[in-house]
């Protein structure tokens, strides 16, 4: 599936809704902080499953109590329209909630709470 570029407009507008994530080089970023390793590790194994069901995959990095997220679209060699996530509210448990991939949609945009459960 050819997916669109997003604007600067588009990205801008997006990343005004989730003001817990970064603009990076052709990527959105945020780093989300755990209890514990198995917390962290259980919140990327769901996160796992809806993705792979979308087959977009975050960029990650897990170092014991951290998990560190990059979005992009390598198709279109940056973020694109489809794949940004829904705008709304990601600040579930203490700012370490999610809005991960919606099996509707196919953007970013189902509640998960820090422990990996939907909130």
């Amino acid at each position: 599936m050819p997916y669109k570029r997003a604007t600067e407009s588009e990205i801008e507008a997006t990343l005004a809704t989730l003001p817990s994530w970064a603009r990076g080089q052709e990527r959105i970023t945020k780093t989300f902080r755990f209890e514990s390793f198995a917390e962290a590790f259980g919140w990327m194994s769901s996160v796992a499953i809806v993705a792979e069901k979308l087959d977009h995959h975050p960029e990650w990095r897990n170092v014991w109590a951290t998990v560190e997220v990059e979005l992009t679209t390598h198709d279109c060699g940056g973020l694109s329209q489809e794949r940004l996530p829904a705008g709304g509210s990601d600040g579930r448990a203490g700012g370490q909630g999610a809005r991960v991939a919606d099996k509707a949609t196919g953007r970013w945009g189902v509640d998960l709470d820090a422990r990996g459960r939907p909130a």
